[in-house]
């Protein structure tokens, strides 16, 4: 059996195993390959964003303050893009130095056809069977099971 990859991706995380038998054991041994943790999706919103609600002049003079919030409506959502974009880019990197080499992915639902549609299609057709769950958390024991 040739070795493959197996890919597994959350906002927060992208980690990589290389799947592999050899002649000498009846069971497949995973190592692991790359294990990438995605600084701007941890923390709170409120320590990314340096202005203070209110200190920005609203231009109206009429309401007395001439303060406004200035919030940011989408920058959650901003955010996500830009981990999405982030996560494609390692597996791009990840799968593309595996020549030839198939590989599996999993990533939850939320997030999985948008990683997909970002991967490069040279990495898109070696994909061999996709998961959309959340694997990235569990041991890397119960792994298999799941592909």
């Amino acid at each position: 059996m040739a070795d493959k990859l197996i890919v597994l991706a959350d906002l927060g995380r992208l980690r990589a195993y290389r799947l592999s038998r050899d002649e000498m054991s009846t069971t497949p041994r995973l190592e692991l390959v790359d294990d990438i943790e995605m600084v701007d999706a941890h923390g709170r919103l409120v320590d990314k964003v340096t202005d203070m609600a209110g200190r920005f002049p609203s231009g109206d003079s009429t309401n007395g303050s001439g303060m406004s919030n200035g919030e940011r409506h989408n920058i959650a959502l901003d955010i996500e893009r830009r981990l999405v974009k982030q996560i494609a880019a390692g597996i791009n990197r990840i799968v593309k130095t595996d020549n030839g080499t198939t590989w599996y992915f999993a990533a939850p639902s939320t997030i999985n056809q948008r990683l997909l549609d970002e991967l490069k299609p040279e990495v898109k057709n070696r994909l061999t069977k996709n998961v959309a769950a959340d694997l990235t958390k569990i041991d890397k024991s119960e792994l298999l099971s799941h592909f």
